[in-house]
């Protein structure tokens, strides 16, 4: 469109060109499109004011202000010709400037910005339209100008809030909560819903705010459609769990209705658990995700980097002992998981130990192993050396397929009591607590036992079950800024380093050794929408939190870093909307950028593969784009599988090649295909656990291709 203005500018005549020589190149270019005419603009005009008003009023236009020999002034393009050749005028150039969206830098930093604007070699600019994003947290407050459209009307197609008592507005077949649609929200009918804390509405803000309240925090996909759901967390983990799962369905469920794309968001999660990925709960999102073409979850790796709640007991023929000690009204919780090789050689048992007026051993239970756990749920009772009660304590454990878990639930009879998990034999085992006792310590002189104390660390304290998954995204955080003006004009600055990583970023590997989290984005000091009915109590009380404007605040952590990334999918997933899950995993991680913070030893526990560079993605980089067919050539058995899998070729006679990637595009297995073989046996010694790609190339055929897990 620029060529053409410019070759359309060499048609005017020279006497008018000469006239025109005033005028800034935009208005040329204005100017030169027929279609550009009736559009009303603002200009500032430099001139004899006294001649150029009056001009200005002929023509239809307004004047706004004079400030000096400068004016400003509203008028069609039109008109702007005949004002050229006013000789009282010196100079017109366009009011309107080229506004930097800035969403304190989270779409500068993340490269969205580009994509924003089309910039080269994308063939246009992208801002999830007809691409639906999810947001699963603490609800949304759709009042908020920032998730309405033009018409003033609400972008949020859907809300489901759990908290909300069962109602004829019950979704089915979930049945709790109630759901609200776009035409209730816009009726006044949904009210009966809220953000619980404002958490939601910040998050949403982030992945999808249009922009229009201040340009400065539009989101990353501003014309996405919304939908929401509210989470009770006042439930039991693996209910709450259970309950996301839900969400997931219910969301995919109805984009699907719309025949739209669609990635979620979910910046919550819980600390306990296997860590593996491999709970029911975690499944089902995987393979809600892997069902059909164009969906994604971005998961946030949990904000405990700078929390020491993890333990990993390494035995060789030795012992160790942890303390726990009473933090809540709660009863404690201990729980424990390992592979059952890493267990069945181990044995375990539970004490208790005075810490005051010095520390003093003051019971224990026998020694045993995980066998005499399995499957029975019992109470038993501690009981101090002089036959006194300590503590009421359950005990469980399971057998879940090659893992084991074990469970204490203590309720003692006194708050003063550390109680100890020790364990002895061979073999490891881990655990997630914030009862963790990792400071205070006795010295070995006064209590010489504490030699083979397990002290608590700062590693694996990621989030556990989707956010471990090897095919939900977990998003850890980097420093997005470290100063920002705040509504009353004053600039607040903090004593963090811009573009480091986020102290808080929880970080991995995961329980069975795999990377995590898998990718970086902008997180710590992110200026995002604002809950509303909030904002009263924020100028009177902390006005340094609150953006210029009133309507936005500050907040961080792997809360906002994980929406940066949904909602640069989305913009992905606008220009492809039938992308695998795999295609997108690939993009994300593989188009990842590096900077001297990350810097190049990765993936990494605490980078995963680096920063998102949205714009990388979308130009697609070096990342292996892989779509499975539903009728595939081939079969794989035994999926999931751990020492081998057999491929078996169908009636094709032409297979030449099998390759195996990984879902980061990484080539681990090649072998040709004799026209003789219709099988292959495929040893998995060297390839570590994961989620894989096969591929099987044929003469003078597409090539077939399925996804298959190593355990």
């Amino acid at each position: 469109m620029r060529f053409l203005s410019i070759l359309l500018l060499c048609l005017i005549t020279q006497s008018a060109l000469s006239q025109q020589t005033k005028v800034s190149f935009r208005l040329m270019e204005l100017m030169s499109q027929s279609e550009n005419s009736n559009k009303i603009i603002s200009v500032l005009i430099k001139g004899d004011f006294s001649k150029i008003a009056p001009e200005i009023e002929k023509t239809g236009g307004t004047v706004k202000f004079k400030s000096g020999n400068i004016c400003s002034a509203s008028m069609r393009v039109s008109s702007l010709r005949t004002l050229t050749e006013i000789k009282s005028i010196e100079r017109i150039e366009e009011g309107r400037v080229q506004v930097q969206t800035l969403n304190d830098k989270m779409l500068i930093n993340n490269r969205i910005d580009l994509i924003h604007q089309g910039v080269s070699p994308l063939i246009q600019g992208y801002d999830g339209s007809n691409v639906v994003v999810g947001i699963i947290d603490t609800g949304i407050d759709f009042t908020h100008p920032d998730f309405k459209d033009s018409l003033g009307q609400s972008r949020v197609l859907w809300v489901w809030d759990h908290l909300l008592a069962n109602a004829g507005n019950t979704p089915q077949p979930y049945n709790y909560g109630q759901e609200f649609s776009k035409l209730d929200i816009d009726a006044g009918n949904a009210n009966a819903h809220i953000d619980q804390t404002a958490h939601g509405t910040h998050v949403a803000g982030i992945a999808v705010a249009n922009g229009d309240t201040m340009i400065a925090f539009k989101g990353a996909a501003p014309k996405a459609d919304i939908i929401a759901v509210s989470l009770n967390f006042n439930q039991a983990d693996d209910t709450w769990l259970s309950s996301i799962a839900d969400a997931v369905n219910y969301i995919f469920n109805k984009a699907d209705s719309l025949n739209k794309p669609c990635v979620i968001n979910i910046s919550a999660g819980t600390y306990l658990g296997s860590h593996d990925g491999k709970d029911l709960q975690a499944i089902a999102i995987d393979n809600l995700i892997q069902a059909k073409d164009g969906r994604m979850v971005v998961a946030a790796a949990g904000n405990a980097g700078n929390y020491p709640l993890h333990i990993q007991h390494q035995l060789n023929n030795d012992s160790s002992f942890t303390w726990f000690k009473k933090t809540s009204a709660n009863p404690i919780f201990i729980e424990f998981w390992a592979d059952t090789a890493d267990l069945n050689n181990v044995q375990f048992t539970l004490g208790a130990d005075q810490p005051t007026p010095y520390f003093e051993d003051r019971g224990q239970k026998s020694w045993k192993n995980i066998s005499n756990f399995l499957g029975i749920l019992a109470v038993d009772t501690l009981w101090s050396y002089s036959g006194n009660q300590i503590a009421i304590y359950q005990t469980y454990g399971q057998l879940i397929g090659n893992r084991y878990s074990m469970t204490y639930v203590i309720i003692p009879d006194s708050t003063t009591y550390f109680f100890r998990l020790m364990s002895k034999g061979i073999g490891k085992f881990d655990s997630w607590s914030f009862e963790l006792v990792s400071s205070g310590l006795p010295s070995a002189i006064t209590y010489p036992a504490i030699v083979s104390y397990q002290l608590p660390d700062f590693n694996q304290n990621i989030c556990s079950s989707f956010q471990c998954s090897d095919i939900v995204l977990c998003a850890g955080q980097y420093v997005s800024r470290n100063n920002y003006i705040d509504v009353n004009g004053n600039l607040q600055t903090l004593a963090i380093t811009e573009g480091a990583l986020g102290a808080s970023s929880s970080r991995g590997p995961t329980r069975d050794g795999r990377t995590k989290p898998d990718i970086t984005s902008t997180g710590e000091v992110t200026m995002s929408a604002l809950k509303l009915s909030s904002a009263a109590w924020f100028l009177a009380n902390q006005p340094f939190k609150l953006a210029q404007g009133g309507m936005h605040i500050r907040d961080g952590g792997t809360s906002s870093a994980a929406p940066a990334v949904a909602g640069s999918i989305a913009l992905y997933l606008q220009s492809n909307p039938t992308a695998t899950w795999v295609d997108i995993r690939n993009r994300v991680l593989l188009c990842s950028k590096t900077d001297n913070f990350t810097g190049t030893n990765l993936p990494n526990n605490n980078w995963g593969h680096g920063k998102l560079d949205a714009f990388n993605m979308m130009i697609g980089c070096n990342a292996l784009p892989v779509k499975e067919n539903e009728n595939s050539a081939f079969m794989i058995y035994p999926n999931p599988a751990s020492d081998y899998l057999t491929i078996q070729l169908r009636e094709n006679k032409n297979a030449q090649q099998v390759e195996i990637y990984s879902t980061l595009g990484q080539l681990v297995y090649s072998k040709m295909v004799s026209p003789k073989d219709s099988s292959l046996r495929i040893p998995l010694d060297n390839i570590s656990k994961g989620v894989y790609v096969a591929i099987v190339r044929f003469e003078n055929q597409a090539p077939s291709s399925k996804t298959i897990v190593v355990e």
